[in-house]
């Protein structure tokens, strides 16, 4: 199913990832540091999942990969910057490079149906 889903439906999705954080984040053999690095990765899953409550099934799916690997919501896999500087969130660039990858399948096709030049830059050849 790949429509788009609830915040509600969202929430629970991650559901089991937000109770190892908190089971985590509240063992006293865990160092303190680290629990609030936890509670505040917690807090920020959260906030993430609200704002984002359109994700598709697939996004959900590479979201959670992502985060099992002990990676944090606000970077991405594919080292995509925004216009700021700064590393853009996995969602925002997800859908940049499925936008991307769309994009030049279309002018792939156009290509080999003849529909552009396969050497738009080509120069003159030199004899």
């Amino acid at each position: 199913m790949t429509g788009r889903a609830s915040g509600r439906r969202g929430a629970r999705y991650f559901r089991d990832y937000e109770i190892r954080l908190y089971a985590l984040s509240m063992r006293t053999g865990v160092d303190f540091e680290l629990r609030s690095l936890l509670r505040d990765e917690l807090r920020t899953l959260c906030q993430y999942i609200e704002r984002f409550n359109d994700m598709t099934e697939d996004e959900k799916d590479g979201l959670r990969e992502w985060m099992a690997h002990g990676k944090s919501v606000n970077s991405n896999p594919f080292y995509i910057y925004g216009d700021n500087g700064r590393l853009m969130d996995f969602i925002n660039a997800s859908r940049l490079d499925e936008d991307m990858l769309e994009e030049h399948e279309l002018s792939a096709h156009d290509d080999i149906q003849g529909g552009g030049d396969p050497w738009p830059h080509n120069p003159d050849p030199p004899f």
